[in-house]
């Protein structure tokens, strides 16, 4: 399984498991962040810190170490169309 740091830019992918802990569990919520939500990989910050993804039209900006903790599903092209 994938997290969410690992993905390239561009690529989908689906959320299957978020951090366990509650607060940072409800910091990801709050911005709308998911399981079972599809998101794309956009980009990364200078020294790959913090990196930015797509969401429901929405560029969410996340820390390297709380998106390593996001983990994904990557989609192919076919099964986003």
């Amino acid at each position: 399984m994938k997290s969410l740091t690992d993905l390239k830019t561009g690529e989908k992918a689906m959320i299957v498991r978020m951090p366990e802990d509650a607060l940072t569990r409800h910091k990801l919520i709050s911005h709308g962040i998911q399981v079972s939500q599809v998101v794309t990989f956009e980009r990364t910050g200078w020294k790959g810190d913090p990196i930015c993804i797509l969401l429901n039209n929405r560029l969410i900006i996340l820390r390297k170490a709380d998106a390593s903790r996001i983990f994904v599903s990557p989609l192919d092209e076919a099964s986003t169309k």
